[in-house]
């Protein structure tokens, strides 16, 4: 399956609770919203922070808009790091 992703952003909110959440829009190739059971996993820099499917606390089908939210690594090195999402088919076999 194709899959298109766009207008993403990261919130991060610090306060009596932190948390960060990654914002997308996701639909496949013909505009359409992904499955439900469709799995990924969100990158930041090289280490997974959240995996999961499309389900309905994560995924609204009719606006394609996903919600993601995850925590940073307590022992991350400061600086920035690139969020991505991915899925099975967006790995090439080495």
């Amino acid at each position: 399956m194709k899959v298109v992703v766009s207008d993403e952003y990261v919130e991060s909110y610090q306060g009596s609770e932190q948390w960060t959440s990654y914002h997308a829009i996701v639909y496949d190739a013909e505009g359409d919203s992904v499955p439900r059971e469709f799995a990924f996993r969100l990158l930041l820099g090289d280490r997974i922070v959240a995996r999961g499917v499309f389900a309905e606390d994560i995924y609204d089908p009719s606006s394609k808009e996903a919600k993601i939210a995850f925590q940073v690594p307590y022992n991350l090195p400061e600086g920035t790091y690139p969020v991505r999402l991915e899925w099975d088919s967006c790995l090439v076999p080495k």
